[in-house]
């Protein structure tokens, strides 16, 4: 044996070495652990309670409660009481103090107090429970009581439990919290005391919600509907622009009823004429009523139903709507379904309106109505007859009739409409496509079309002989699934004949002999398969003839199941002892037909999959069992194949998966002995996860977890620590923190980890089981004392990232102290993980002591630390000291970074709290603005910001002032483009009424037509027609309607003058035709009783500084408007047009060059709803037309020839047919040119 080398021998010194060391450390570590664990006095406490199991422990303490509270009471005084109980643990002392008192609701305040101001969640809550002590009928209760001797002393998170338990104790005493609401919106803010809101009177309440800009939640709507309903409606109204009696208030607070969609229904019983007021606003939301409001909605809204039945029906119980119109009503309602285009008809859609009409045929009415909006018999119409329900509604003799007159028309492509013809003619015509077709898919779609016409006619006669034909000539065709998918769509299966059935057995019995039967959609065939089960089972009742077959569609269903996964074995739902035969015949059948040695078996995805399918569909059976019906009972442990099939699964060595989790679950429910014997016999664990079985185990048997407890504490380690798995990581934290009332559990838990801290997970584990000061300690060894140590190769080796550490400190109860969470931010780089613990431990403690963790912040070298500082000190500041302590932030921090987030949170606060101090401040921050700073468009978001009326015009002025200066020698930049563009923009959402007239005309001037950013200059545009003008009050809208037309003459005197860079773009010319352009529409959809004032102003441009054919389009536009303005009705427009045209003609270009853009302009007017919005569009058309063609005027004629519309002719009536005849006659070749343009483009199908 060769001698061992020197490598090898020094390799093995080192080996024995690092063990000896290993141990030792170790050995330390255990008696560290011991002796940490036995003074954890939170555990310590909770182990010495009676009781193995959480209940029990819980159970013995409020025992001691009961107690302590009987003692007290006899003795008078409640610190004796407790101090002389000998079953106290100091731990626990705090709780039970605050416990106690609250039982005995003696009223003390003391111990209320001392609850409060504790960080412990625990204690807080016992103590929030002492009703009396914010009850408005208590004395103490005032505001000043709570802002003095409370709130400064209690965490941000018992401040808003404290304030909840004001707004129900305050309740019949408004006086009281209209105070409290004011002190504590001054204080600490109006969203922070909304819920004292509720308290407060009904007038207190509205004026609030305009003063503050309060948005309220849908909860709190929903809690102050039930005491003052006027209120909410008063309230939801600011969400309603047709609105004119509250005009002035919207000015003030606009709300979304969008976001009050779900409580609209809450209105019907008691306010049904404000709902369908506030629902027509948003009726794209999908809300159902139930019948009886829909009964109560009906009672006063009938005639809303009846004219807008588009917007209401569908929220609607149809089946109440037809029981309770009338005749006449429901006529009405029913035309008003029918849409303006008659090329958007749904045939099937009006068809299920008229599902429960009780005055006569709804074919009838379909028809009617349909000849009474369009004029036109609806059965003439090809695309509407393609609808299987109406062939199916008509009388057969007129269906026939129908169908060849279809036929008749469509020789081109009879194929596709030979199956509306009567099987009698369809069949044989269909067979000899058949025989014509090479294709396999050409001939199985007729074949489908032989099953679609015996559907439509209804003929189970020629059903038979179709599958007849089908088994004789095609049963070796391989698309099966297309018959059974006709055969479902057209006919109830289960109303099928027996000579039908004997036919379709055939059918299948071929198909499987030639293993085509589950080639392809499986889930098809099998409902096939229940089908005829249900003939059998059902109809025929399984007569002796039919014994084989079942077995074998028995046989063939659960192949079905197993060859292609179908996850469910319940059929026949609808017959529960058919659907319990058939699921024990599957049970039974399994082993048979795949006994244990069979290939299928032996891939362990298939075995869990085909078990849990079974298990799950015995369940749904079970489940779905009534009262005396429990004795019909499905019990798998009668199927030993089936309970030796999951032996596996409750094995350790398999792993985890949900569906082996819900397998167990399930099995838990039906066969709970079978469950726990396996649970036993294998010493397995249960998954924790979010089906909460191991929990479930834990509270009622955790002994069964301890005799497991490293594996339990195994699994849940590795869920705590799992990544994007946010609901395991809280079915282990749930596991983890229940496990503390357990018997010895937590403390073998604590020292596992403590002895495995290394794991990943143990931290964890130690921070949810252990309170903050234990954890503390525990663990302040493992934190580097700078961050720079965290780069220690030596350190990285022991703990795989300290963070874990910092990460965790926010789980103890009570928590870690805020020293700990000030040595978190010193020892680590700030990561937003550790800004999340320091926000979660600063809402755990006083105010007050968190303030001075933030000054301390302040302080430090590190910057991400100050920014937690400065997050916290706005946080945790009242109102009235902020802006103080800003102002002191902005003059001494010199970080650009920090300096940046104090910007942004004086914003914020100046959003919150409009007032000069803060607007000083703000404008302060605008000033330091720079060219790199990240806030420069942040500060232009004006929606987000929400800028006080009072200052809006003073914070845009200043904004765009420094934005220009920033950008002085840079004009052209994206950035300043983004800003400018942002704030005009945000305005252009807001009414301009909030903001001064000198400022809006300062905007305007400046940028409507911007040299440098096209983008600004449409900004601008679109403010100055769609906010500045058009939304002005009457008052004030000449003075901007002449702001407007001075800057178009301005703009118009730099007509031609071409872009600095791009000198072939003229910016004035493209501004003037993109702003006439779209301010006709702006004018088009609003404001009509100004419009012709409007009009004519914008037409003075043209009087002075500009040519018509300057901006051609404009000017044509705006005249051929005008018209329209003056116009009596739409024939009469069409002669104004008529007269005006040759005019217009000689303005712009004196030729025939101009018809084409007189007609396109109209016809746009046309199209764009522009004109007569309303009205039916083919309609307004030839009205149009009739006035153009009066007085044989040459111009006319050819402007009303071009608006005639080749795929309209078939809607058009016989006024179309005279133009023809009359333009045709016409020897004008202009004319004729444009007449035979039109004919030749007519086709055939279009009539």
């Amino acid at each position: 044996m060769p001698s061992p080398s020197l490598m090898e021998i020094c390799s093995r010194s080192f080996t024995s070495i690092h063990n000896q060391i290993q141990r030792s450390v170790h050995q330390i570590i255990h008696s560290y652990t011991k002796t940490e664990v036995e003074t954890s006095p939170y555990l310590s406490s909770i182990q010495s309670l009676t009781g193995s199991t959480p209940g029990k422990k819980l159970k013995s303490l409020n025992s001691i409660i009961r107690k302590l509270a009987e003692n007290a009471r006899t003795r008078g005084d409640l610190t004796t009481a407790i101090n002389d109980f000998q079953g106290v643990s100091p731990a626990m002392l705090a709780f039970i103090r605050v416990a106690v008192a609250v039982a005995l609701e003696l009223k003390l305040d003391g111990p209320i107090l001392e609850g409060l101001k504790s960080p412990s969640t625990r204690v807080v809550k016992r103590a929030l429970k002492a009703d009396w002590f914010f009850a408005g009928s208590n004395v103490r209760v005032n505001a000043e009581y709570f802002v003095e001797n409370v709130m400064p002393f209690v965490s941000l998170r018992t401040r808003s439990g404290v304030i909840r338990k004001l707004a129900i104790g305050l309740k019949g005493y408004p006086v009281k919290a209209e105070a409290f609401f004011d002190r504590f919106a001054e204080l600490y803010g109006t969203q922070a005391s909304l819920p004292i809101l509720n308290a407060c009177s009904e007038a207190f309440i509205y004026d609030r919600i305009l003063r503050h800009k309060i948005v309220l939640p849908l909860k709190s709507v929903h809690a102050l509907y039930e005491r003052c309903p006027e209120l909410v409606i008063r309230y939801l109204q600011l969400g309603n622009p047709r609105n004119e009696n509250n005009a002035e208030d919207r000015k003030v607070l606009e709300i979304r009823i969008n976001d009050y969609d779900t409580f609209l229904p809450k209105l019907v019983r008691k306010h049904p004429v404000v709902f369908a007021q506030l629902f027509e606003l948003t009726p794209e939301k999908g809300l159902n009523l139930s019948s009886i409001r829909t009964s109560i909605f009906l009672k006063s809204s009938k005639n809303v139903l009846v004219e807008k039945p588009r917007v209401f029906l569908k929220i609607l119980s149809l089946k109440v709507v037809s029981k309770s119109l009338k005749k006449e009503e429901f006529d009405r309602m029913y035309e008003n379904l029918f849409p303006r285009d008659m090329s958007e008809v749904n045939v099937k859609e009006l068809l299920g309106f008229a599902e429960y009409y009780p005055h006569g045929d709804k074919l009838e009415l379909l028809r009617n109505t349909y000849e009474k909006v369009y004029g036109k018999d609806l059965l003439n119409n090809e695309a509407f007859t393609a609808e299987p329900k109406l062939w199916k509604l008509l009388p057969v003799r007129e269906r026939e009739i129908v169908a060849r007159r279809c036929f008749e028309v469509n020789q081109e492509n009879k194929s596709d409409c030979l199956f509306y013809l009567p099987p009698r003619e369809s069949l044989p015509l269909l067979r000899e496509e058949i025989a014509s077709a090479n294709e396999a898919e050409e001939r199985f779609e007729f074949i489908g079309q032989m099953i679609d016409s015996c559907s439509l006619y209804e003929s189970k006669r020629d059903l038979l002989d179709v599958l007849t034909y089908y088994y004789e000539r095609h049963r070796n065709e391989r698309d099966l699934y297309i018959l059974f998918e006709k055969l479902e769509e057209g006919f109830d299966l289960k109303s099928l004949d027996d000579e039908h059935w004997f036919v379709v057995q055939k059918i299948i019995d071929h198909a499987h002999a030639r293993g085509e039967l589950f080639r392809s959609h499986v889930s098809l065939i099998k409902s096939v398969l229940e089908a005829v089960l249900y003939h059998l089972l059902v109809v025929r009742r399984e007569q002796d003839d039919d014994e084989t077959f079942v077995n074998k569609l028995f046989e063939l269903v659960v192949k079905c199941n197993f060859e292609k996964s179908l996850p469910t074995w319940n059929i026949l739902k609808e017959r529960p002892d058919v659907e319990k035969s058939c699921l024990e015949q599957f049970l039974q059948m399994i082993p048979e037909c795949y006994p244990a040695t069979h290939d299928f078996w032996s891939d362990k995805d298939n075995r869990l999959y085909v078990v849990l399918s079974l298990v799950k569909s015995v369940h749904s059976y079970n489940s779905r069992l009534k009262g005396n019906q429990t004795s019909n009972r499905i019990k798998i442990e009668d199927y030993p194949w089936l309970t030796k099939m999951t032996d596996e699964f409750f094995s350790r060595a398999c792993g985890p998966s949900f569906r082996k989790s819900l397998l167990l679950h399930l099995l838990r429910v039906e066969a709970p002995d079978f469950f726990y014997a396996k649970i036993d016999e294998c010493s397995t664990i249960l998954d924790i996860d979010d089906l909460g079985e191991a929990l479930r185990l834990l509270k009622h048997d955790p002994n069964r977890i301890l005799s497991s407890w490293p594996d339990y504490l195994t699994e849940a380690r590795d869920k705590l620590c799992s990544e994007n798995k946010k609901r395991e990581r809280r079915a282990a934290r749930m596991f983890i923190s229940a496990s503390r009332w357990c018997h010895e559990l937590p403390t073998k838990f604590v020292e596992r980890c403590l002895l495995e801290i290394e794991e990943k997970g143990s931290i964890q584990v130690l921070g949810l089981l252990l309170e903050g000061e234990v954890f503390e300690k525990l663990v302040a060894p493992y934190l580097p004392r700078e961050a720079s140590e965290t780069e220690d190769r030596h350190f990285k080796r022991s703990f795989k990232t300290s963070r874990a550490i910092a990460l965790v400190a926010r789980y103890p109860e009570p928590p870690v102290s805020l020293s700990f969470a000030s040595t978190l931010t010193r020892s680590h780089e700030c990561s937003p993980e550790i800004g999340g613990t320091v926000d979660s431990l600063s809402r755990c403690y006083p105010v007050k002591d968190v303030l001075g963790l933030a000054e301390e912040l302040l302080g430090g070298r590190s910057v991400a630390a100050r920014k937690f500082g400065v997050r916290l000190l706005f946080q945790c500041l009242r109102r009235d000291r902020q802006t103080s302590f800003a102002e002191m932030l902005c003059k001494t921090e010199t970080n650009s970074s920090v300096a940046e987030l104090i910007a942004e949170k004086i914003l914020e606060m100046f959003s919150k709290s409009p007032s000069e101090d803060n607007w000083n401040l703000v404008k302060d921050c605008i000033n330091r603005l720079n060219t790199k700073s990240r806030l420069l468009e942040k500060f232009a978001d004006l929606e987000k910001i929400n800028v006080d009326p009072r200052f809006l015009g003073r914070y845009v002025e200043a904004y765009l002032d420094k934005v220009e200066s920033l950008y002085l020698e840079d004009s052209y930049s994206q950035v300043r483009t983004k800003c400018v563009s942002l704030v005009i923009m945000s305005l252009n959402l807001k009414s301009t009424d909030r903001l001064d007239e000198e400022v809006s005309s300062k905007i305007l001037n400046r940028y409507f037509l911007d040299a440098h950013s096209l983008e600004i200059s449409q900004a601008a545009q679109s403010f100055a027609v769609g906010s500045y003008l058009l939304s002005s009050t009457k008052e004030k809208f000449q003075a901007r309607l002449k702001v407007i037309t001075d800057i178009l003459k301005k703009v118009a005197e730099r007509l031609d003058a071409s872009h600095p860079k791009k000198p072939r773009f003229y910016p004035s010319n493209y501004t003037l035709t993109n702003f006439y352009s779209n301010a006709l529409t702006e004018i088009a959809a609003r404001r009509p009783n100004e419009s012709l004032e409007m009009v004519d102003k914008m037409l003075e441009v043209f009087d002075g500084e500009l040519s018509p054919w300057q901006v051609p389009t404009a000017y044509l536009e705006y005249n051929l408007y005008k018209e329209y303005l003056l116009a009596e009705n739409s024939k009469d427009f069409g002669t104004r047009c008529r007269k005006r045209i040759t005019g217009l003609i000689e303005d712009l270009s004196g030729s025939d060059v101009m018809i084409k853009d007189v007609a396109k302009c109209l016809d746009s007017f046309l199209t764009e709803g522009k004109i007569y919005p309303e009205a039916i569009r083919h309609e307004l058309r030839q009205n149009l037309i009739d006035g153009l063609l009066e007085g044989d005027d040459h111009y006319g004629l050819l402007v009303a020839m071009l608006l005639v519309r080749s795929d309209e002719v078939d809607d058009y009536d016989d006024r179309y047919d005279a133009m023809v005849k009359k333009i045709g006659v016409k020897k004008n070749k202009p004319l004729q040119y444009f007449l035979y343009k039109h004919l030749n483009g007519i086709q055939l199908n279009s009539l």
